[in-house]
């Protein structure tokens, strides 16, 4: 979990001190496992609140396009383009939702080789700890990943209005020939 050169030499670790670190170690994974649950959550949540806004704001546009007398290419445009917003949000969101391989906590003894098996415990244990720290940091680096892409997803949806709005003045100023091309 961190890369401190004052780490002690295995040889100096007691098998009390190696256990403690380990309880600590699954203390610290179980935590990073409820972190990214939780986020999944939200994640999931962000991503149905975007799919049910950019499938409304589709449906309206088109309406507004097809069905009303005159048709409004002012609001449709602007429908379509934050609903375009929306869905991207919707997509990054689903990114970070996605089924991963995450690290868990504890062992089974199938993954103990004959060496760990029948030698020293304490070597056993500092190997442990060592595994234990790589998981602790393959957690953190697919939390940090699925954050950025919440983030993204986050801007995205932030964006999504002021796309729409641009895009409606961009499509009212054209259609009002203010702009010829």
């Amino acid at each position: 979990m961190s890369d401190n050169t004052d780490t002690p030499l295995r040889e100096e670790m007691t098998i009390d001190k190696l256990k403690e670190i380990i309880r600590m170690s699954e203390a610290y994974i179980d935590g990073t496992l409820k972190i990214s649950i939780a986020a999944d959550g939200r994640a999931m949540q962000l991503s149905a609140m975007t799919a049910a806004a950019s499938t409304a704001l589709l449906v309206f546009g088109l309406t507004s396009l097809f069905s009303w007398d005159p048709p409004s290419i002012t609001l449709s445009f602007a429908c379509f383009i934050s609903a375009a917003f929306f869905f991207m949000a919707h997509l990054s969101a689903l990114s970070a939702a996605k089924p991963r391989a995450v690290a868990v906590p504890g062992t089974t003894l199938g993954n103990w080789g004959k060496e760990e098996r029948e030698g020293d415990l304490r070597l056993a244990l500092w190997g442990q700890a060592e595994h234990y720290d790589e998981l602790a940091n393959e957690n953190l680096a697919i939390l940090a990943q699925n954050a950025k892409r919440i983030k993204r997803a986050l801007a995205l949806l932030a964006a999504a209005p002021v796309a729409g709005a641009t895009g409606a003045v961009a499509a009212y100023t054209n259609s009002s020939g203010m702009w010829s091309f």
